[in-house]
């Protein structure tokens, strides 16, 4: 017998009730299928709760065993030194961008890397960067970032000699864009940044500045860019700050601890 008739143009819809029971049923062991599945999974859970914490502790083996075995792999493959720490001296001779020293040493061109070196004391302590565009003043100043951070995990560095003091922050400044979702301008966003850095810095800093001054007019631009350097030079940190303001290293030049570098 026919029930259920639903008629649709030239077609016609039915079911039967044998058909609605095998429907019941196969509803009925899904769901308890899935009330199974549930249950053995909850049991699961409160069984592995109980252990949690070796579990986590085996994870920190494991991702440090993975460190030093990339570390390892790293320093006995390319051409790595052990850095010297030391207490206030930063010393490099030759260095290289590490991932950009892995990726010219993977591929089969003539172009090469060229090394450069860095040094920077208390007496020494703010480096103005100047050059033309593509003269590598980003790479530069990452470089010496990246290195001092390697240095710092315990890690050999991509360079000839290679020494560092213990900084205890690392600020980088670099290339800022506008935040359209919290209505914020590229020049907000670099000055929100910029308070950040002044707010937190401290003698035991590594802050590295890329082009600052750029979401503004070029005398705004200028002003804004010998405030700010005049507050990092009295935070006495390790400062690296590219600039093409040339006017900029004329203005600072009489201050103690700035120095002004070229690049070609």
């Amino acid at each position: 017998m026919l029930i259920n008739v639903i008629r649709k143009k030239k077609k016609i819809e039915c079911q039967t009730l044998p058909l609605m029971k095998m429907n019941q049923k196969i509803r009925d062991a899904h769901n308890e299928v899935i009330s199974m599945s549930d249950k053995s999974v909850q049991e699961l859970i409160n069984a592995v709760r109980s252990k949690i914490h070796p579990f986590f502790k085996i994870s920190e083996s494991l991702a440090m065993l993975d460190m030093l075995a990339g570390m390892a792999q790293l320093v006995t493959t390319q051409d790595y030194v052990k850095p010297d720490l030391t207490s206030s001296t930063l010393a490099l001779r030759s260095s290289r961008h590490p991932i950009l020293d892995k990726i010219f040493s993977s591929r089969c061109t003539t172009t090469k890397l060229i090394p450069n070196d860095v040094y920077s004391t208390p007496q020494h302590r703010f480096q103005i960067i100047t050059g033309a565009n593509m003269s590598g003043k980003s790479t530069y100043i990452r470089s010496i970032a990246l290195n001092a951070l390697l240095a710092q995990s315990g890690c050999f560095v991509p360079a000839q000699y290679a020494s560092f003091p213990i900084f205890h922050q690392l600020f980088a400044l670099l290339a800022t864009d506008s935040n359209v979702e919290a209505n914020v301008s590229s020049f907000a966003s670099e000055m929100s940044a910029v308070a950040f850095i002044l707010r937190n810095i401290e003698p035991r800093s590594l802050v590295i500045v890329d082009e600052l001054g750029r979401g503004t007019s070029t005398t705004d631009g200028l002003a804004i860019a010998i405030a700010i350097a005049e507050a990092l030079v009295a935070s006495n940190a390790y400062v690296w700050f590219v600039t093409h303001f040339h006017d900029l290293p004329r203005i600072l030049g009489e201050r103690a601890g700035v120095v002004n570098l070229h690049l070609n």
